[in-house]
This record gives C-alpha cells, structure tokens and sequence, in this order.
C-alpha cells in the first residue's frame, strides 16, 4: 500500500493539481494548428492574433500572452545564465495571483521604451539577493540593460517553470502586426459559465473569420484550447500512468496474497470454530470475533503502510535530478496530504471489511458435529482439499500476471534509460551564456566559440568538442523555424512547412554517436566563406524527398523571397529524439547548420 501511496501523491501532484491556481479548471492555452508538421510548434500563436482572439466575446475573461527569453545577470566573472519569460501586462491578473512584495506591471509598461522593470522569482530572490526584502526599487543588469526590480512572487509561484524572473513582452508596432510567425504562447481565463467545449466551438468560428480575413497567413490555421492542467498530459502521463498500473497490480497481489493467508488460517480454524458454536456461540458472535480480528489487522498494516508512504513519497521526490524535475510543474509539491491519507485509510479499511466479510460469509456456515469429526492427518475433506488447490492456483496465476506486468513496465524504462546511453548527456554537457554588451557582433562571437573549442580540445581526459544551441535530453524543444525546397519555390506563407533548427560544429554527429545515412556530416571547412550547406535527418528527408534524392537539392530558411541564402543538402543523419516525452521520429524534424559568424544569433547573448 505504501507504494501506491508515493505513486498516488505524484499523480495528485502532477496530473491533478500541478498548479497552485484558483478554478484551475478555467485556465487553458490557445493552440493554432496550421496542419503542417504541427507538434511543439502548435503551443504557440501570432502576436496579431492574440487582440483577435480576446475580442471572442462573452467566452474569455481576459488573453495573456508570453514568450521565453534568456538572460545574463551580473557583470565580469559573476555573470549567471537566468531562464526569464517576457509577459504582456495582464499576465498575473488572468492566473489570479499576486506578488509577496512589490507591485504587478503596469499597462503601459509593456511597450517599447517603458519595459525596463521586472518582478522576480522567490528561488532567486533568495539564492541571489539573500531574500533581502528592501530589492525592490533596486537596479538589477539583464544583457547589459539596467531593470528595476519592482516586485517578488510568492514561493509557490512556479509559471511557466522553471522561469525566475518577468519582464514585460513589449513587441514592436510590426511585431504586433505580424500573423506569419508564430512566436508568442496566450493563456487564458474562462469566463464564469462557459466550458471548454463552448469555448472550441467559439474559437473555431474564429479561426474561420482569421482565414477569411487573411487567407496568406491564416490559411488553414486553426486556433482551438487546452486546459492548462492537460497541457502537461503529454508529458506526464506517458510515464506516470504505467507506474500507477504497476502499483496497483502489487496491490491486487497484495490482496490475492492476504486473501488466501486468510483462506487457509480460516481453514486451519475450521476446529476451533466448531468447538465455539458447539456450546452455542451463535452466528453473530463468530462475526463479531472475524471481523473484529480482520479490522484491527487492516487498520494496523494500513498505519504501517501510511508511515512508510511519507518515506516513499519523499524518497520519489528527490531521486531525480533537480536538472531535470525543475521543468515539471508540481514536483516539489509530491507529499503525502489529506486527499492521499484518506485514500491509504480508505483502502485499507475496504480491504479489512472485504476479507473479513468474506470469512464470516464461509466459516458462519460450519456445521460443529461434522467439523469436530475431522481428525488426524487425512481430516480434510475433498471440498477442502480442492479449496486449498485453488488458493494455490489463483496464487500462482495472480503472480504469474504480476511478474509479466513488472516485467512490460521495467522493459518500457529500460528502454527509455536507453535513449541516451551513447550520448551520456549528463557527461558531455555545459552552457555558455554570452554577455550581451562584450558580444554584440557575429565575428567577435564566432572567435569566442573557436577560442573555447581549441582550449577545450587541449584538456586532458577529453575527446570530442562540440557546440550545439540544444543538445538532447535538454528538458527544452527545439526553436523551429520554416523552410522552403527548391521544388517548392510557390509555396504560400501558409503552406510553408518548417523544422526543428540546430546550429551544430563539425564533431556533434560523431561525439553523440548519430549515423550517417547518406552524404557527409558536416566539417570544418563549412564556414563563412564557403557555400551554405545543412545535414537533415532521416525522417525530414523522407517527408520531402520521398525519392531519396535529398541531396540533390537545397532550401532555404523562410519563404523563397526571403533574405536568406540556398543551403545545399549535404549529408542525411539518423533521427534523434530531443527529449524523453517527444516521438522516436518528431512530426516536425531536425535539420543542423554549421556555426558561422553568419548564424551567430544562435550561440550569441539572448
């Protein structure tokens, strides 16, 4: 039971209640699907959208919108990499919660010129300002700009995780404007009476007005909403539900294997019963004796089983790494509460009162002269006999379905253990963050990485170096980006379809153990000054070259008209899998760039 306990305080913690927010059930995100390589890019929308969608009337209370962002606070060797998320004003007001100090953004500050303020986490209040609660009104250095601190939220304030620190999502007049990229992420509150099913409906009906108002962009995009608390199922539930399913197939054991102790004790009391009822102990005295000694052995192993559940659940919560739970909402949440105390007690009375009932139902049925009859070592009859070898059997069944039970379950993690055991990320990896007024231009940035690779490459004990803008088992997606194939030169903005992007080094593919298809990988002598080229994965080079000709060919970033030069297809690798919960093959997928000072934005100061 104690098991079951530990996996019912994470699923509470984690499929229940993730957040800490009032009428959790009202809050959702908007996804806006173009239907075209549609995955982790659907939880996103176009800023020109949001005002379109807030204006759905009587449906939402008010829209939020919101985008990450990475900053370096401090200066010289202090400096520190800080996971910031920009917000439009409203923000805090549509989640309903307030800062422990300070004030919220006002709405003027989420414009261009009046953004420079921000509010900050609890974490880093305290692992950076020593929760000194005079910061507020100080001066905080983000990207070499001056912010000033004008509020802390509460300790309990994780959205979206593991962000530490707001600031407002001042977009420019074009950036509002624009319905082609597909860049911010909105959340919203549910107006009172309206339920999830009428506000799809409502922004479907959206959606179709969106298209038929701007048919370049929004052709074919349809916007439609999650609850906040699903938006996570897709991450959760594929490793959690199976853990729920294994603890309860212990628990049934648990229960066959008490049963038949129970069945047999009761078969071995066979005598003794009728040594009671013979004298005249009347069927209610006997039940009153079983189910008095049931309760009390249930009720005791249930205060066991609770006991031992606070150390489970507490065991569960710091077995992993805090790299990689920071990003799952309500894992520092895992406790034994109310809700689990109340499930352990109630399942161990239910299963008292079912074992005990179901001894007094057989033993109040002993017949006293025929029951004292039975001696020596042949007394057990056939009837008997055959009940004991049926105990045996539906034992042996039952742990015969636990063992293959087990077993699947164990298969599924090994195999997931398995996904990164030839890239090791726990030792291969670290993060450069570049401060943004020593770094500001493509050349300087570029030297900065050749510098760090040469030096790197001289250590002793190392072998391979490489740069990559998100290594796998990163807990972070991939920034995607549309692409357009030579073949496909006409397409609408619309129509586009895009991919994961990865800026990679020449070494990525070969420290991380990803194989070559076709082609080359990428070298050293792709650069600046030679002609662009990009490595795709496998997947990506079935999707669009289904005739395996994939390196006759090139695309480049963004429409056909766009700025951005042809890259030619050099090399075909093997698909990776980004993160744990992502798809084996990714419905929109992976294609690597090699570092240059022209595509320095990916590894420059953010």
């Amino acid at each position: 039971m104690a098991p079951n306990a530990a996996i019912f305080s994470t699923v509470s913690s984690l499929l229940l209640h993730p957040y800490n927010f009032h009428s959790l059930d009202t809050l959702g995100r908007f996804w806006e699907d173009r239907g075209i390589d549609s995955g982790y890019d659907a939880r996103f929308i176009a800023p020109a959208d949001v005002p379109d969608l807030r204006a759905t009337t009587g449906v939402f209370d008010d829209v939020a919108a919101y985008a990450f962002k990475s900053f370096s606070s401090g200066a010289g060797e202090n400096i520190q990499a800080i996971l910031d998320c920009r917000v439009s004003a409203n923000f805090f007001e549509v989640l309903g919660v307030t800062p422990s100090h300070g004030r919220l953004f006002s709405n003027n500050e989420d414009q261009p010129g009046s953004d420079q303020v921000v509010i900050i986490g609890y974490g880093l209040w305290q692992r950076q300002f020593g929760g000194d609660p005079q910061i507020t009104g100080k001066a905080l250095q983000l990207n070499g700009r001056t912010y000033t601190v004008i509020g802390i939220m509460s300790k309990d304030f994780d959205y979206p995780v593991p962000v530490d620190l707001w600031v407002p999502l001042a977009l420019t007049s074009s950036e509002q404007a624009d319905r082609s990229q597909l860049s911010v992420q909105a959340l919203t509150r549910l107006s009172p009476g309206v339920n999830v099913s009428q506000a799809r409906a409502a922004l479907s009906g959206a959606s179709r007005r969106l298209q038929s108002e701007y048919p370049e962009t929004n052709g074919g995009r349809t916007v439609t909403l999650i609850q906040l608390r699903k938006d996570l199922y897709s991450f959760t539930l594929p490793l959690f539900l199976p853990l729920q399913a294994a603890a309860a197939i212990v628990l049934l054991l648990a229960c066959a294997n008490l049963a038949n102790l129970m069945f047999a004790r009761m078969i071995g009391r066979q005598r003794e019963i009728g040594l009671r009822a013979a004298p005249g102990a009347g069927r209610a005295r006997l039940v009153q004796l079983f189910m008095c000694e049931t309760l009390i052995l249930s009720l005791f192993s249930g205060l066991v089983a609770i006991a031992m559940s606070f150390w489970s659940a507490n065991a569960l919560r710091t077995s992993i790494p805090a790299d990689w739970t920071k990003w799952v909402p309500g894992w520092n949440d895992i406790q034994v509460d109310r809700n689990v105390l109340l499930f352990a007690f109630s399942l161990a009375l239910a299963v008292g009162l079912g074992l005990g009932l179901a001894v007094v139902l057989h033993d109040t049925r002993v017949e006293p002269n025929k029951t004292l009859k039975e001696t020596g070592p042949r007394s057990i009859s056939n009837p008997k006999a055959r009940l004991r070898s049926a105990l045996v059997v539906a034992q042996v069944m039952f742990a015969l379905v636990l063992l293959v039970c087990a077993g699947l379950t164990i298969q599924g993690f090994v195999r997931l253990a398995k996904v990164y055991r030839g890239f090791e990320p726990a030792n291969v990896k670290f993060e450069i963050s570049l401060p943004k007024k020593d770094y500001a231009d493509g050349v300087k940035i570029a030297a900065f990485y050749q510098q760090v690779l040469r030096g790197a490459r001289a250590l002793a004990g190392v072998n391979t170096v490489t740069l990559i803008t998100n290594p796998p088992a990163s807990n972070v997606d991939n920034e995607s980006t549309f692409f357009t194939v030579d073949r496909h030169v006409a397409l609408k903005p619309n129509e586009m379809p895009d991919a994961d992007l990865q800026i990679a080094t020449a070494d990525y593919f070969s420290a991380l153990k990803i194989p070559l298809v076709s082609g080359r990988f990428l070298s050293d002598s792709d650069n600046a000054r030679s002609r662009g080229v990009v490595v795709i994965s496998r997947s990506l080079a079935d999707r669009h070259f289904p005739g395996g000709d994939a390196l006759n060919h090139t695309l480049k970033l963004g429409a056909a008209n766009s700025s951005e030069p042809w890259l030619a297809i050099v090399g075909v690798v093997g698909d990776v899998r980004q993160n744990w919960w992502n798809p084996v093959t990714p419905r929109y997928l992976p294609a690597f760039l090699p570092v240059s000072s022209e595509l320095h934005d990916a590894f420059g100061p953010r």
